[in-house]
C-alpha cells in the first residue's frame, strides 16, 4: 500500500550530491561536492518525512529548526515529540544519518545502517521540477515463530517501508483527482456526520483542514 510523504529540500554544511546554485538545484551523483568558500553554492540534503509515530532510534526533523535529530529511550520525550508534530525521517540522501537494526547477540555490540535513502531517479526528478509530497509504498511484515513455540508466539502484523534490496525507499508522484460535484457533497455530508459525532461523544475537536487531508483520497 502506499501512503504519502513530505519532500524536505535542507542546507547542510556536509559534502552532498545536491547543491543549489545560480538559482537551481543541481544533482551531481558522481562525485560529493563540498560547500563553496564564496557562497554561490550551498549543499543541500533530501528529508522524506511523515506523520507517522515517532519511536526509539528513529530520526526526525522539528518545525521550528528543521534540524535532524535522533530519539533516546526516554518514554516521555517520545511522547512529547508526537505531540508536537514532529515529523519522522523515513528516508534522506545524508547517510550519516544511522540506525540500530540489531545488537548481533552481544550486548552493546550493536549493527547499524544509514537511513534509508530515495531511488536515484527521484533525485533527478526532483531536482529539475521540486515536489512537496509524494506517495511511499508500505507492506505488511509479520514477525514469524521460529522456536517451535507455536503460533500464539508470533507477533502482531505491522506495517512497514517497503525497500530495495539497495536500502532504497519506493516513491509514486501523487496522482491528482478531480471531483464530482456529487463526490464534493457526500464528502461535506461525510464531514457534518463527524463533526456531529465528535460533538456528542465529547471528544476532542475536529480541525477542519486536517480532516479533509485525511478523508481525501
Amino acid at each position: 500500500m502506499k501512503k504519502r510523504a513530505k519532500v524536505n529540500l535542507l542546507p547542510t554544511d556536509k559534502e552532498s550530491h545536491i547543491f543549489k546554485g545560480g538559482g537551481t538545484i543541481q544533482y551531481i551523483p558522481s562525485r560529493l561536492i563540498s560547500n563553496d568558500d564564496k557562497g554561490w553554492r550551498k549543499n543541500q540534503h533530501l528529508y522524506i518525512t511523515t506523520d507517522d509515530e515517532i519511536k526509539e532510534g528513529d530520526w526526525y526533523l522539528l518545525l521550528e529548526d528543521r534540524i535532524p535529530m535522533t530519539t533516546c529511550n526516554d518514554s516521555i520525550v517520545l511522547e512529547n515529540l508526537n505531540k508536537i508534530g514532529a515529523k519522522k525521517i523515513i528516508a534522506t540522501t545524508d547517510t550519516s544519518l544511522k540506525v540500530v537494526i540489531s545488537d548481533n547477540g552481544k550486548g552493546n555490540a550493536q549493527m547499524w545502517r544509514p537511513v534509508p535513502q530515495p531511488q536515484q531517479s527521484f533525485i533527478e526528478s526532483y531536482c529539475k521540477n521540486p515536489v512537496d509530497k509524494v506517495e511511499v509504498e508500505y507492506e505488511w511484515w509479520q514477525d514469524q515463530d521460529n522456536t517451535g513455540a507455536g503460533i500464539e508466539n508470533i507477533g502482531e502484523p505491522e506495517l512497514i517501508l517497503k525497500l530495495t534490496s539497495n536500502n532504497k525507499i519506493i516513491i509514486h508522484p501523487i496522482e491528482e483527482k478531480m471531483y464530482t460535484g456529487e463526490e464534493v457533497i457526500q464528502l461535506f455530508r461525510d464531514y457534518q456526520n463527524a463533526k456531529a459525532k465528535q460533538i456528542l461523544d465529547g471528544s476532542e475537536p475536529i480541525i477542519p483542514l486536517e480532516w479533509i487531508k485525511e478523508n481525501i483520497k
